[in-house]
């Protein structure tokens, strides 16, 4: 199996998966500001990281609390 370079860093690419954070309360109460992140927002987050870091997004996950 062969690895792919990630030609910006000139090494293996790595990989990962980000994880939003869904609160019900958080929709209810009309929740903003910076402490508030929408799942867009997050996704939009996560991909600049993963950018910076020169990494190989795979998916980004949802999962609810509340």
């Amino acid at each position: 199996m062969a690895s792919s370079e990630n030609p910006k860093h000139g090494r293996p690419q790595r990989r990962a998966i980000g994880i939003v954070r869904v609160s019900r309360v958080s929709r209810v109460s009309g929740r903003d500001g910076e402490s508030f992140a929408s799942p867009d927002e997050q996704r939009q987050r996560i991909e600049v990281e993963c950018e910076r870091d020169g990494l190989n997004l795979l998916d980004t996950r949802g999962y609810e609390t509340g």
